[in-house]
């Protein structure tokens, strides 16, 4: 395991790798834009409230710890957690909070085009990595239909061997089953790259894992 900074960080060591496989929120794009997105997208259906709306959503969502953990011993919650009780929380200050609405509001956030982009000098990277004959995949968790949405936003698609949504391999079951750290995804990446374990690095948020 090698802790990186940025991730360009990662061309010092590629030795003897022939494939890598990214996460890609906080890997590829800064998660803050599309959060930001999604509630600026939601706050567009209060008409004369909507800055109100989105300081609303966006204070509480940082208050749910997802930005910076609120002690040293505590872990941030998962983001979709968060997002769904930000939405609740702006829901019950505008006095609006039913189940419908909250819902709502969570489709408009998953469904949204999103305002993202790539960390500068992602995209030269990962095209230096192909030149050199490395297979790039890319393994994400969430909901299937928003993370194609940010797929299609940041324009990433064609850099990659291989992309899959653990979601979409769990089709109707239990998604949980298959998302990271869960070794079935890995497992199915390594067979689609075709390329050995002890051959594969995986670049996850500020950290680098190289095979042992």
């Amino acid at each position: 395991m090698q802790k990186i900074e940025s991730i360009s960080e990662i061309t010092k060591y590629m030795d003897d790798l022939q494939a890598i496989i990214f996460d890609l929120d906080n890997v590829l794009y800064p998660l803050d834009d599309y959060v930001q997105s999604g509630f600026h997208q939601i706050s567009r259906l209060f008409l004369g409230h909507s800055l109100e709306v989105y300081d609303q959503l966006w204070n509480a969502y940082v208050e749910r710890d997802v930005v910076h953990a609120v002690a040293a011993d505590t872990e941030p919650v998962d983001t979709e957690s968060a997002v769904v009780g930000a939405i609740r929380a702006m829901l019950q200050a505008q006095g609006l909070y039913s189940e419908e609405m909250q819902e709502k509001c969570l489709r408009i956030y998953e469904q949204h085009r999103p305002s993202i982009k790539p960390y500068d000098g992602v995209v030269e990277m990962m095209q230096e990595l192909r030149e050199k004959g490395i297979r790039l995949g890319l393994l994400i968790d969430g909901p299937a239909e928003m993370q194609r949405e940010k797929l299609r936003a940041l324009g990433i698609i064609p850099l990659f061997d291989e992309i899959i949504i653990t979601d979409d391999i769990a089709g109707h079951g239990d998604v949980m089953k298959f998302r990271k750290p869960n070794p079935i995804c890995f497992e199915i990446m390594q067979l689609r790259l075709d390329v050995p374990f002890e051959k594969m690095g995986y670049v996850k948020p500020g950290t680098f894992l190289l095979p042992r």
